[in-house]
C-alpha cells in the first residue's frame, strides 16, 4: 500500500499463459460460429461442390470445413435459389444419375436429394480423414452418412476400409457384403469385399484354422477372381500347408498332388506380382518362396523387383541385400543397406548387415562401428554382440573380441547364434563364460 492506492503487480508468466490461451481458444470459437453464420444463409449443394473442388485441390482444411457445413445447411430452394445454386442442384442430379449408371447406387430415390447429398458430405470428410490415417474419426463420419442414407453403399465401403485398417476384419465383412449386395459388378465393392474376407482368412490361419482359412480364401477369389492380396496370401498358404489329404492314396500319388498343389501355390503368387507390380510385399513373398524351393537367382529377381517397386520399403531393400550378398556380391548388398539405414537410422538389422558385408570387403573398423551401434540399439540382441566380437577380431583386439563373443552365446545359448558364438570360442582357445 503507497499512498493509499493498490500496487498492480504484473501478471504472472502461468497467468499470462492462460489469458493467451482463453484468448486463442475464444477467438477460435468466435470463428467457428462466424463460418456457421455465414455458412448458414448457403444451400448445401453448393457448400459440397466447393469442398469437392477444394479436395481435388489438395486444400484439406478448408474442404472439411465445407463439407462439415453441408451436412447441416438447408437444400437449394428451387423457387427462390439463384441461379448458381439451381445449377449446382442440376449437378448433384447429374452426379446422382452418373452413379446410378455405374452401378453404384442403383436404388437412389430421387426424392431424397438432400439425404444423399449429406451423405456424400459425411462419407468425403471420412476420405479426408483415412488419407491422414484417422480410422477412428473416419468410422464415426461413416457411421453417420450411412444414417443419412442407407441406400448409398459407397459409405458401408469406405467403412469396411476403414475397420480392414483398424485389424477387425469380420466388421469390414459386415460392412463390405452390404455395399457389395447393392451392387455386385462394381469394382471396388467386389475388391473391398473380396479383400475384407481373405484378410479375415488369412487371420484364421495364423489361429492354426487352417480348413476354415482355405475355405475363405476360395470364397474370396470367387468374389474376385484377380484380387492380388487373396492370390498371394492364399497362395503362400498352399505352398507351405502340410495338412494330411482328405483320402487315402499311394505315396507317389501323395508326391504328385503336393507338387501339383505346390505348382499351383506359386503361380498364384506370380498373378500377384504381376497384377501389382508396384506393391513390394507381393515379390517379398515370392522371393520367399523361390527361397526356399532352392531357386536364390529367381529370389534375388523378385528381391530387386519388390525394392525398386518401393524404394523407402526397408524389408525389400534388406531382402535385397541379403540375397546379394549370399551371391558373392557384397558391393552391390551395400548401396541397398546404406539406404535401408538413411532411411531407419534405429534398425538394428540393418546395422548387422552393414557390419557383415563391411567385414567382407575388408573394412573391419567400419564394420566395428556399425555393430557396435546396433549393440547400443539393442543391448540384448545376441547377434550384434557376435557381429561386434567377429569386427574386433578381424581388427586385432582379441580380448575385446572374447568378451562380445561370451556375450552372445550367454544371450542365446541354444540359438544359431549361440552355437556359432561357442564355436568361435573354441577355435580361440577361450571358455564360454
Amino acid at each position: 500500500m503507497i499512498s493509499g492506492h493498490r500496487v498492480k503487480r504484473p501478471p504472472s508468466l502461468r497467468t499470462d499463459r492462460w489469458s493467451h490461451a482463453t484468448t486463442a481458444a475464444m477467438l477460435a470459437a468466435l470463428l467457428l460460429v462466424c463460418t456457421a453464420a455465414a455458412h448458414a444463409r448457403v444451400p448445401a449443394e453448393r457448400l459440397y461442390f466447393e469442398g469437392v473442388r477444394l479436395m481435388e485441390e489438395g486444400k484439406t482444411k478448408k474442404a472439411l470445413q465445407f463439407l462439415r457445413a453441408a451436412t447441416l445447411a438447408p437444400q437449394v430452394n428451387m423457387t427462390s435459389g439463384a441461379y448458381r445454386d439451381i445449377a449446382h442442384r442440376r449437378e448433384l442430379m447429374q452426379l446422382l444419375i452418373n452413379e446410378g449408371v455405374s452401378g453404384a447406387d442403383p436404388s437412389f430415390n430421387i426424392e431424397k436429394f438432400h439425404q444423399a447429398l449429406v451423405a456424400r458430405a459425411h462419407t468425403r470428410i471420412a476420405e479426408l480423414l483415412m488419407a491422414d490415417a484417422e480410422w477412428e474419426a473416419a468410422a464415426r463420419e461413416l457411421e453417420r452418412a450411412k444414417l443419412a442414407d442407407p441406400d448409398y453403399p459407397m459409405a458401408p465401403c469406405r467403412l469396411a476400409q476403414a475397420y480392414l485398417a483398424l485389424g477387425d476384419p469380420p466388421a469390414a465383412i459386415k460392412e463390405a457384403k452390404s455395399a457389395w449386395l447393392s451392387s455386385p459388378l462394381y469394382t471396388e465393392y467386389r475388391r473391398t469385399y473380396a479383400t475384407a474376407v481373405a484378410r479375415n482368412a488369412a487371420k484364421l490361419y495364423t489361429q492354426g484354422e487352417t480348413g476354415k482359412a482355405q475355405l475363405s480364401f476360395e470364397f474370396a477369389l470367387e468374389i474376385d477372381p484377380l484380387n492380388p492380396e487373396t492370390l498371394s496370401d492364399y497362395g503362400w498358404l498352399l505352398f507351405t500347408g502340410e495338412e494330411e489329404l482328405p483320402f487315402r492314396v499311394s505315396e507317389a500319388a501323395e508326391n504328385a498332388i503336393r507338387k501339383y498343389t505346390r505348382s499351383q501355390a506359386l503361380y498364384m503368387m506370380q498373378q500377384a506380382a504381376e497384377l501389382a507390380a508396384g506393391v513390394a510385399g507381393y515379390h517379398l513373398q515370392l522371393g520367399r518362396a523361390y527361397q526356399l524351393m532352392g531357386e536364390p537367382a529367381k529370389a534375388l529377381e523378385c528381391y530387386q523387383h519388390a525394392a525398386a517397386a518401393e524404394p523407402a520399403n526397408v524389408a525389400a531393400r534388406l531382402a535385397a541385400a541379403r540375397a546379394l550378398r549370399a551371391s558373392g556380391d557384397p558391393d552391390a548388398a551395400l548401396g541397398h543397406l546404406r539406404d535401408a539405414q538413411r532411411r531407419a537410422p534405429d534398425n538394428v538389422t540393418a546395422h548387422l548387415e552393414l557390419a557383415a558385408v563391411s567385414r567382407e570387403r575388408g573394412d573391419a573398423g567400419e564394420a566395428a562401428r556399425y555393430a557396435e551401434k546396433a549393440t547400443e540399439l539393442d543391448a540384448g540382441n545376441a547377434r550384434a554382440h557376435y557381429e561386434l566380437g567377429l569386427s574386433w577380431l578381424a581388427c586385432g583386439r582379441d580380448s575385446e573380441a572374447i568378451l562380445e563373443l561370451q556375450r552372445a552365446r550367454a544371450l542365446e545359448p541354444d540359438g544359431r547364434t549361440g552355437l556359432l558364438a561357442r564355436a568361435r570360442l573354441a577355435q580361440l582357445g577361450a571358455s564360454e563364460n
